[in-house]
């Protein structure tokens, strides 16, 4: 007989994924839609769903990922900032996560995060973030990407990220230099492409550790 036609259960397929024994799973540009927690403790130490159409439904409380320390789900369709950082709150070992290019907004008035303790790198660009993802962000983040939002300014005391070395917010509406005072450990800021007019005094005095500033492209 010739099979001129294959089809399979949408869910045996991510069942099938979910539960690879293998170290490594890139799926890109594959129009997926969703992708099932595995059914017992995964070795995933590296996972990339680039370009597809999963939403916030992915891996929520799923406790299984326990190794995973890469995730890349760049130009998804995510929207809540809060739902991402619960998914990763079982993610005991993630170390960097990709969230570039997502519909991504915050409101901070009625919204908890909690994100993975282990997480030191975050890319939040292009999304659709203003001020108040400085109320939730990981508590022990390094790097930081923040470029290509909708942030007009950095408010006092609403991050204490104190191990935060690089920062970027780039391409930003902001129209003043933040302060450093929750930021004692920064080493890197760009400022690129916002309406700053004039560098603040009180950015030169709490940002004694800063050694590279990019600020380009903006109305001095």
């Amino acid at each position: 007989a010739l099979i001129t036609d294959l089809y399979f259960v949408q869910n045996d397929l991510y069942e099938i994924f979910a539960d690879m024994n293998i170290e490594a799973l890139t799926i890109a540009e594959s129009d997926m839609i969703h992708m099932l927690c595995p059914s017992s403790d995964s070795p995933f130490r590296y996972l990339n769903f680039l370009n597809n159409d999963l939403t916030d439904l992915l891996f929520q409380n799923c406790d299984k990922l326990i190794q995973l320390e890469t995730l890349i789900l760049q130009k998804n369709k995510f929207e809540s900032l809060s739902r991402v950082s619960s998914m990763t709150s079982y993610m005991k070992s993630l170390k960097y996560l990709d969230m570039s290019n997502n519909l991504l907004s915050h409101d901070a008035a009625d919204e908890q995060c909690q994100w993975a303790e282990s997480l030191t790198e975050l890319d939040l660009s292009s999304n659709q973030l203003a001020d108040a993802v400085f109320e939730c962000l990981p508590v022990n983040i390094e790097k930081l990407d923040l470029q290509n939002n909708q942030i007009n300014s950095v408010a006092r005391g609403t991050a204490e990220l104190r191990s935060l070395k690089e920062l970027n917010l780039a391409s930003n509406r902001l129209a003043d230099l933040p302060g450093c005072s929750g930021f004692t450990s920064l080493e890197f800021l760009n400022i690129e492409m916002n309406s700053i007019l004039t560098p603040s005094v009180e950015f030169f005095q709490s940002c004694p550790r800063v050694r590279e500033l990019q600020a380009g492209h903006n109305p001095f």
